[in-house]
């Protein structure tokens, strides 16, 4: 983390960032993986995560990954759709 002092940012903000940065993923990965799971004992849902877990791969065929899953879900948090 030495980059982080060129910007001479006080370290206490950067860790009250990195310790709420850290709550969210938390969050949203218990929250997204429970949301996977629960698709998984058919409860059926027209929504973008559906389609995610439905979608495969046009190359190999596969279907996403649960970690995969969980990703997706928090750059769509994130990115705010």
């Amino acid at each position: 983390m030495p980059w982080i002092l060129w910007f001479r940012v006080k370290m206490p903000f950067i860790q009250k960032f990195l310790n709420h940065t850290r709550k969210f993923f938390v969050i949203t990965k218990t929250q997204s993986e429970e949301r996977i799971i629960s698709m998984d004992y058919g409860v059926e849902r027209k929504d973008i995560v559906s389609i995610l877990q439905k979608a495969k791969d046009s190359k190999t065929g596969k279907q996403y990954t649960t970690p995969e899953l969980v990703s997706e879900a928090m750059l769509l948090l994130v990115a705010g759709e």
